[in-house]
Order: C-alpha cells, then structure tokens, then sequence
C-alpha cells in the first residue's frame, strides 16, 4: 500500500490543483447517463462525490470501493448528501449486490497489478460487475520513454525532478520523483520525495515507495479483448485526442457486449482460461 493513501489530507492537497479527469468523468458520465455507477479505487472521494452530485441529475447513484480503510473513513466522515454507497474491498474480487452500467478506475489505480494473474482477474472481475451494455472506463499513464531510454544506460541513470508544487493557501507541498524501468517485468519502481510546509516554523518531510505496472495500449486492448469487452473507444487526453506516440495517458473504454456472456474453460493446473471461441 503506498504511504499517501494513508494521508488522506496530503492526498487531497497534491490534487488541489486542476483536475480535467473530472472534467472529462462528469463529460462521459452526462453523455451516458448511468444510472448503477462503481467506482474502483475511490480513495477519499476525490471524484466520487461530485460524480454522485452529477448522476443525481437522471437519478443515478454511485458506489466507492476501495482497499484503503483510511481512505474509506474519510470519505465516510464527510457529508454524503447524494447517498453514496462506501465498500472496502479488492478489485479483483469485490462485486456489486447487483450488476452495475459503469465501472471507472481513474489516477493510474491498476497500475498497482503486477502481474498477468492480478490483471486478468480484475478485467475479468469488471465484465461480471457490468450489466450487458454497461462500460468499464480506465485512465492509466501512458509509458515515459525518457525514463526507459535512462534505464538502459550502463549505468542506468536515475534522475530526480521536481514534479509538483500544490498550495491550497495554507500548506504548500513540494513532490520530487526518482523513478527506474525495470523492463524485463514492465515495472516502473517510484520514489516520491514529499516535502510539506505548514509554516515557516513548521515543515514534514516524507517518502513514498511504490512500485507501478508500465501498460501499453496494445496490451491494454488485449486485456479487453481477453475478457470479452468490446473496446469502444479509446483517447490520448482528457480532451480526447486521439492516442499517438506523444500522448501522456491511455484511457480506454471497453463496453460488455449486448447479451452476450464470456465462458470460461478450466485448464489441468484449475485456473481459469478463456476459450479462443469465445473471443
């Protein structure tokens, strides 16, 4: 678990800046009026409460999920006028009482799976939550050439930047990042140098490390593909350009098919696999 999502405080003041995924969430959300909404990863809420706020207008609803109890009690200790549903759990196994029409998974949050089996069951997990029709929209980064050109210098180069400056007018955070590519297993490892100043007199330095999934987007399409979504749309920015070589995000929306159900076959060691028929 990385350290900020267990600083719901700091985790507010480093978003306290722009936020066009927001922008671009309520967008989509107007556009297909939802009325089941799930929103993997909800942290504190960040995007959950303005996003029931929303939903409202038609009569929708929203849950938040989250692996996070801190996170969770803080969104749970807010006020929470438009009926929000806050449910802990893990992504790959949580599923909703009953089928939802939009799944969204925002800030780069499956990054956190490592590994084919974590992804796969999470995809997988997804197509089960959706009613037929419903969408499952995911907003990951998109991979920094730059660093992985450093990474494969002899010896590697690992650089420090100061990658953001947050001031809510009373506290200011500095964040600096040092990340290295680890490429034989697509793993981005993250060190966040946190410097938070209350006051002249009054200042808290801390460290964040995590290790990231690197996706690409053809990888991503084959998630998709693999559990039975129909990939629908897909863009390089929160102004929906399309995705090209110098886009910095992916954001994909697969949609579960009208009436149709992925099958699963069981191989010698039990894990489950997707027939090729059925893709």
């Amino acid at each position: 678990m990385s350290f900020i999502y267990e600083h719901p405080q700091t985790y507010d003041l480093e978003h306290s800046g722009p936020q066009p995924d927001l922008e671009f969430l309520l967008r989509f959300a107007r556009q297909h009026r939802p009325v089941q909404i799930l929103e993997y990863a909800c942290g504190n809420g960040r995007l959950t409460f303005p996003l029931a706020e929303a939903a409202a207008e038609w009569g929708g609803s929203v849950t938040g999920m989250d692996s996070s109890q801190t996170m969770l009690d803080a969104a749970v200790s807010a006020s929470n006028p438009h009926g929000i549903i806050w449910s802990g759990g893990d992504i790959q196994t949580w599923k909703p009482p009953t089928p939802v029409d939009l799944i969204i998974s925002f800030c780069g949050s499956l990054s956190h799976l490592l590994t084919i089996d974590d992804q796969t069951s999470t995809w997988r997990n997804a197509y089960a939550s959706l009613a037929p029709g419903g969408r499952f929209i995911i907003v990951e980064s998109a991979p920094d050439y730059e660093i992985m050109a450093d990474a494969m210098r002899s010896p590697a180069r690992t650089a420090v930047c100061l990658d953001g400056d947050f001031d809510d007018g009373q506290r200011r955070l500095l964040r600096c990042r040092a990340a290295q590519y680890q490429a034989h297993s697509q793993t981005l490892r993250v060190r966040y140098l946190y410097d938070q100043l209350e006051s002249e007199e009054t200042s808290v330095r801390f460290v964040d490390d995590y290790n990231a999934h690197v996706y690409f987007p053809n990888e991503l399409r084959l998630l998709f593909t693999l559990t039975g979504f129909r990939v629908e749309r897909e863009w390089g920015d929160f102004a929906k350009s399309p995705l090209s070589h110098r886009s910095r995000s992916l954001i994909i929306c697969g949609q579960r098919p009208e009436g149709s159900e992925i099958q699963l076959e069981t191989d010698r060691t039990g894990d489950e696999r997707c027939s090729p028929k059925d893709l």
